[in-house]
């Protein structure tokens, strides 16, 4: 029985690197060749592609909380509003890879892992925006 595999050089080189690269069509269009194909790779770039639209967000999540935590005045100085900030900052970037890791052990969707921690960093920056002295 002659069968024929739908398959390029091309394909043997994608990789994460490769995945980056790609414009937003490409990648689109090589999401669904995965997807087609049944490939367990294609969670790269599920990531990608999420993480190409969640990023700009998470940058306008993260200025609101240092906003509202600059207008506070303290006392003491702004010493600890700068350590909540970057503590804050760290701890998203660290939620952001941990969710990442959902994806590859398959325990959450690209799109519901790589959104969490915008979704629970909004509400935090909307607390602190609440809060902020006006």
């Amino acid at each position: 029985m002659d069968t024929v595999i739908n398959l390029t050089v091309g394909d043997f080189y994608m990789n994460k690197e490769t995945v980056e690269r790609l414009s937003q069509k490409r990648l689109l269009e090589m999401i669904r060749t995965q997807r087609m194909r049944g490939d367990a790779n294609v969670m790269y770039a599920e990531i990608e592609q999420h993480n190409r639209l969640s990023l700009p967000f998470s940058a306008f999540i993260l200025t609101i909380i240092g906003v509202a935590l600059s207008s506070k005045k303290r006392r003491g100085g702004i010493g600890w509003n700068i350590a909540i900030g970057i503590g804050l900052s760290f701890s998203y970037i660290l939620f952001m890879r941990f969710s990442q890791m959902f994806v590859f052990t398959g325990a959450l969707p690209a799109y519901i892992a790589i959104w969490l921690p915008n979704v629970l960093y909004a509400i935090i920056a909307g607390i602190l925006y609440r809060i902020a002295p006006k």
